[in-house]
């Protein structure tokens, strides 16, 4: 947990003030969706639109879902993507998450860095990196993101799980949309 502490510091606000929300654009942008043909997929490496929920929520949920479920964010800030063209981005700050709407007002991600909050397969921030291959299988492959990235997606639509570990220990992860217009 000690590596967890670091890295939050007890709020997601925290972390999304040195540039979180950003890396994690930058990442999603850069996920694509080729597929190495030479290595067949472990079937619980593929996401499932239900590995999609978190907090009873999933991508493209509606803003007045959300606002029902968890009541007004303590803060919202516009999100600037590493590409100007794509789609405009707000991050909604929770305690538990902070949700990245889109202008549409619909939900395109949520990114966790708090212990506690579980992935549908029971992922949380401080699990090892054995518990991630344990629920996830094999990492499907870097596709230039971070060694200490993993990243896992649907078979046939734009979401994925991006895992963020540092010493072996899962420090915060995303689960929502690849980059959409």
């Amino acid at each position: 947990m000690k590596n967890v502490n670091k890295w939050y510091k007890g709020s997601v606000i925290s972390a999304v003030g040195k540039g979180v929300i950003l890396l994690i654009f930058v990442i999603i942008s850069s996920c694509n969706k080729q597929q190495n043909s030479s290595s067949p997929k472990v079937d619980k490496s593929i996401l499932t639109l239900s590995d999609l929920v978190v907090l009873g929520l999933a991508p493209d949920i509606d803003s007045a879902t959300v606002l029902a479920k968890f009541g007004r964010p303590d803060s919202v800030k516009h999100v600037s993507t590493a590409d100007p063209s794509s789609l405009k981005i707000r991050a909604w700050f929770y305690p538990k998450c902070t949700l990245l709407m889109t202008s549409k007002g619909l939900t395109y991600g949520f990114i966790v860095g708090r212990a506690g909050v579980r992935t549908a397969r029971g992922l949380s921030v401080g699990d090892s990196l054995s518990r991630v291959e344990q629920l996830y299988g094999n990492n499907e492959g870097s596709y230039g993101l971070p060694q200490s990235t993993l990243r896992y997606s649907t078979s046939e639509t734009n979401e994925i799980l991006v895992v963020f570990i540092e010493d072996s220990v899962v420090t915060r992860f995303y689960v929502g949309h690849t980059d959409r217009k």
